[in-house]
């Protein structure tokens, strides 16, 4: 008699058989290589063993819009990420880290952090944190989404990048709300607005400046 394990869920069962390669095999179970079972294959079988047997399964990460697919033996999000040292502080996953995993594999939506440094009107320019991977998701988040009167450059479905040191690689967001015509033609009382530039010399903080007429 032998304890059999798949996936954390035990039987026991009684086999004639030698190799942990031919119990599997007399109970149906076949693998792949991105499955685990302990002890291997080829390793004998004695009476009151355990073999356990882990599932390998995709998970599909798409990270800020980047997509990467991992194989992992765990059965729920949180084990996974961290079995795959995948570290996602205060981010915003399409599903909840509880979240079960099946054999099939799971399509995981992840969005971090990004931090901005707004500056609305003629109030001073401070710093805030969005989860939001698009010019306009941050803009909702703020609580100043663009509307039909509001010029947007870059575009609002412009993707948001993670700080980086590299200056030069910072993303320059520049949003300039007008009432009319005459404003863009610099003859309104208010002038155009300017693009924040980032101020830092470590990781890039984003430049929002917003002027509302």
């Amino acid at each position: 008699t032998v304890t059999l394990s798949i996936d954390g869920k035990t039987e026991k069962i009684r086999t004639f058989d030698d190799k942990v390669g031919d119990v599997l095999k007399s109970k149906g179970i076949s693998l792949t290589d991105h499955d685990v079972v302990a002890p291997g294959t080829t390793s004998s079988v004695a009476d009151g063993a355990t073999i356990a047997v882990k599932y390998g399964r995709p998970l599909d990460v798409k990270l800020d819009g980047k997509s990467n697919r991992y194989w992992t033996t765990a059965t729920n999000v949180a084990s996974a990420l961290d079995q795959l040292g995948l570290r996602f502080s205060n981010a915003k996953l399409s599903a909840n880290r509880g979240a079960t995993i099946s054999r099939s594999g799971m399509d995981l939506a992840v969005v971090t952090p990004k931090t901005l440094q707004v500056k609305l009107g003629d109030e001073r320019a401070k710093k805030t944190t969005v989860t939001a991977l698009t010019v306009e998701d941050a803009l909702k988040q703020l609580g100043e989404p663009a509307d039909s009167n509001d010029q947007v450059k870059p575009g609002l479905d412009a993707k948001l990048q993670d700080g980086e040191p590299l200056l030069e690689e910072c993303l320059d967001i520049l949003v300039s709300t007008i009432a009319a015509l005459h404003d863009l033609r610099g003859l309104g009382r208010f002038s155009n607005s300017r693009t924040a530039r980032p101020t830092s010399s470590g990781p890039c903080i984003f430049g929002l400046t917003m002027y509302r007429l």
